[in-house]
């Protein structure tokens, strides 16, 4: 069983909310590997023949080895029942820089696999240490490197 432990500052900032971009993009996950879940082999059979001979290795090149996402395709919905279209414009407004961060995180020490490029091994720096002095992703908030550290310290976090 997994438990998690939250603090006043993490339960506030909880919030749920139905995310169509977020299942959209975590479909990619399942049809980059079927053993993911059986429950989906089915749907996953149906789309790939909807699929037919589209070249979707760009699309698909998002999902990393480790079945790891960027970031910035599943942004923290802002009501509870966002239309996909306006998930999308809120993607498309990441600035590029957010954007190459969260795919050199999402690929970290990972090897990138694309038609358009020869094989490499990407290695990325590390996120400078929080200013709190935490060693915990993003001050305990159990959010990933590329959100804001939950202690309000304005700084980026990493694990150590």
């Amino acid at each position: 069983m997994i438990s998690f432990e939250l603090g006043v500052e993490d339960l506030a900032d909880t919030r749920f909310a139905v995310s169509p971009l977020s299942e959209t993009v975590l479909s990619l996950r399942v049809l980059h590997d079927p053993g993911l879940s059986a429950v989906h082999l089915p749907w996953r059979r149906s789309v790939l023949g909807a699929l037919g001979g589209l070249d979707t290795g760009l699309l698909m090149s998002l999902v990393a080895v480790r079945l790891t996402l960027p970031d910035f395709l599943t942004p923290r919905p802002t009501v509870f029942d966002p239309s996909f279209e306006d998930e999308l414009a809120l993607a498309r407004r990441t600035p590029p820089a957010l954007v190459r961060r969260d795919l050199l995180a999402a690929h970290a020490r990972a090897v990138l696999r694309s038609r358009w490029a020869p094989r490499r091994t990407v290695t990325t720096r590390p996120w400078p240490p929080c200013a709190t002095g935490s060693a915990l992703s993003c001050g305990g908030t159990g959010r990933s490197p590329s959100s804001r550290c939950g202690r309000r310290c304005g700084s980026w976090s990493r694990r150590t």
